[in-house]
């Protein structure tokens, strides 16, 4: 026997499932010139991002909340700092400059 001829079947390739995705005329501008950037299809470019987009992860309102204090004591560190420089006090604004400094890596690390 020798090969069948048509299509091939498509098997668990088929996409039969539609999903319906909105958007504002604006939104869907933006879509097609990344997929036309990309040489795909916007339909081919929104299933790759869904698929393989990294999508980050909500924060907890504790979470939230403790970055807001780390915010607040690193303005409260700026603000000493300052102050200490206005004043003549240049031997501690090391170490208030190195707080700082540690604090702002602290709540970039959080937000990663």
């Amino acid at each position: 026997m020798g090969k069948q001829a048509g299509r091939p079947k498509s098997g668990i390739y088929k996409r039969d499932r539609k999903i319906l995705l909105s958007a504002n005329n604006m939104e869907y501008r933006i879509l097609q010139a990344k997929a036309e950037k990309s040489g795909l299809t916007v339909s081919e470019y929104c299933r790759y991002a869904a698929l393989h987009g990294k999508v980050a992860q909500a924060l907890s309102k504790e979470e939230v909340y403790m970055i807001k204090e780390l915010y607040k004591i690193g303005i409260n560190l700026n603000q000493v700092a300052h102050r200490m420089n206005a004043d003549g006090h240049f031997s501690y604004i090391a170490d208030v400059l190195r707080l700082s400094s540690e604090l702002k890596a602290v709540i970039k690390t959080i937000h990663k």
